[in-house]
């Protein structure tokens, strides 16, 4: 916001936010979340879908030194409730699909995030600009983990992880800042939050979100085109879908800023890496990590002696 604070930073339902906006917002929603009673180190979740109160939100948090602990939109309010009486957070933010049942467990003070979430955080007439002193060992995430070889867990990331880690993964795939991310897939997992959200902002790059894959599905080429997107990350049965959608070829034709797409969270076959570079002519990298580590490999597909199948090296 300092260096470049005219670059886009955020583009959501095709509306452009820039970096010194970004900054200024999550600057509001820290006053706004100190007026609701949160204070420095006490835990802050949400479930609420991909938007742009997801990441004022989740960016405040960090800034305030509050923890963040998201869950995946599609979670049953039941089930988060067991795990907010485990992390006993200060304050619970989510949407109207959750809300009332939330309220009912009276589990800690539950916010509505709707429509107007932005317009009364600007309107907050707390401080403007939010001091940063945070310790870089302390606590800065606690994420619901899949549950893919158990129940799922919470695990705790601090911010020294968090930088670290998605430094090597802005090395091991070569990001850089004259990239634009797409997001399609929920940020309520780690996925699209250790690939894309936190390495585009940590090096000044530019992120388009959308609600959901499916929501965008017929339009996914037009949305590459269009916003000149050079990185984006799926799951096998997106890749899947993508391979069987009846796109025109005039859709997916002289697609030029896309080199490869990222594929983890499951496991890929070959086939659907060498389905997908068949019919599209982009190589799909094979991603591996844990929620308990992040990312732990990079399979970088424009190496030369690259070959679909592996997991890549370690970060």
């Amino acid at each position: 916001a300092e260096k470049k604070p005219d670059k886009t930073y955020l583009i959501c339902n095709k509306e452009k936010y820039t970096y010194s906006q970004v900054n200024m917002l999550v600057d509001k929603t820290c006053s706004y979340l100190k007026n609701k009673g949160l204070s420095k180190g006490e835990v802050i979740s949400l479930i609420i879908k991909n938007s742009v109160e997801y990441i004022l939100i989740y960016m405040a948090g960090l800034r305030m030194g509050c923890p963040v602990n998201p869950y995946p939109y599609n979670l049953e309010s039941t089930d988060i409730s067991k795990y907010l009486g485990n992390i006993n957070p200060a304050i619970m933010l989510c949407q109207e699909k959750h809300y009332e049942e939330m309220v009912e467990y009276k589990v800690c003070h539950v916010i509505l995030v709707d429509k107007n979430f932005i317009k009364e955080s600007i309107e907050c007439q707390a401080e403007t600009k939010i001091s940063i002193d945070t310790d870089y060992d302390s606590p800065a995430c606690i994420y619901y983990s899949s549950g893919t070889t158990g129940n799922p867990k919470s695990i705790v990331f601090s911010h020294r992880n968090m930088v670290t880690n998605i430094s090597s993964i802005v090395r091991g795939f070569r990001h850089t800042a004259g990239d634009t991310h797409l997001i399609i897939l929920p940020l309520g997992h780690t996925a699209s939050v250790n690939y894309s959200f936190l390495p585009c902002t940590l090096i000044g790059a530019t992120l388009v979100i959308t609600d959901s894959f499916w929501k965008i599905r017929t339009k996914f080429w037009d949305i590459i085109k269009d916003c000149k997107i050079t990185y984006v990350e799926v799951v096998p049965s997106v890749l899947v879908a993508l391979v069987n959608t009846p796109y025109s070829k005039e859709q997916f034709s002289r697609i030029t800023t896309l080199p490869y797409i990222g594929c983890g969270s499951a496991t890929l076959p070959v086939e659907i890496q060498d389905g997908f570079y068949l019919k599209y002519g982009i190589k799909v990298a094979n991603l591996y990590g844990l929620s308990e580590t992040g990312p732990t490999h990079v399979d970088y597909p424009l190496e030369k002696d690259w070959k679909p199948g592996s997991i890549g090296r370690p970060l």
